[in-house]
């Protein structure tokens, strides 16, 4: 992992992220649905997981995008190379949640085989941090399994934390389509509505156009 300060003299977002950042310090979220039927029904044809397929389509678009991998060192903002997805783990022996993150590979299938090692080698802690040492470059998901939604709202104070973290819920068919509610947090120093829009877009792109091979199997 490697983290570049931005060059803040060339930099055609300094102003609008000074401004978020330290004199009207705020942060929003932005819901819709997206069309994940293509993935979700070869996902299904093929016995596999959606979750990992999800992860890695979020993983790939925030690794296309410099503000989806923004932070700060010392009080000045870098992005990081890459970012790894960080996700949730609900147990329903204990009706709690743990955390797992796996390394991003832009190949599907061999982030499947990432995925799939890490369930099996941490999936039955029941600690909060069930896989430990979860790198900065995390970009956390969590999936609301019981309900959809139109609206989701992380009440976080907009302090310092860059990254976007994302929630979705549980899907529903509607005309033969399959949508899926997704939910973007962004810190407005970092991320505007086009970004969070574009970011959106690209996820149900990635969806609508998925391979038999790009959801996982978990063993």
């Amino acid at each position: 992992m490697e983290f570049t300060p931005l060059d803040l003299k060339n930099w055609n977002r300094r102003e609008h992220f000074q401004h978020y950042l330290r004199e009207a310090p705020c942060g929003y979220s932005l819901t819709r649905y997206l069309d994940v039927t293509e993935r979700m029904e070869r996902a299904k044809a093929g016995g596999r997981r959606f979750y990992p397929a999800i992860l890695w389509a979020v993983a790939t678009v925030c690794n296309r995008h410099a503000e989806c991998r923004m932070a700060l060192r010392d009080g000045a903002p870098g992005t990081y190379d890459q970012v790894v997805p960080v996700y949730t783990v609900f147990h329903e022996e204990t009706e709690t949640f743990s955390t797992i993150w796996t390394e991003y590979d832009e190949d599907p299938d061999r982030f499947a085989a990432r995925y799939r090692a890490d369930a099996q080698a941490y999936g039955g802690n029941l600690g909060f941090a069930a896989k430990p040492d979860c790198p900065e470059n995390a970009v956390n998901v969590s999936m609301l399994l019981w309900s959809d939604f139109t609206s989701f709202q992380l009440n976080l104070a907009p302090g310092e934390y860059l990254l976007p973290i994302f929630t979705f819920g549980r899907a529903q068919r509607e005309g033969g389509r399959i949508r899926l509610p997704a939910s973007v947090q962004a810190h407005h120093a970092a991320m505007d509505g086009f970004h969070v829009c574009r970011v959106l877009d690209e996820l149900e792109a990635l969806a609508q156009t998925a391979g038999a091979q790009t959801a996982a199997k978990l063993v």
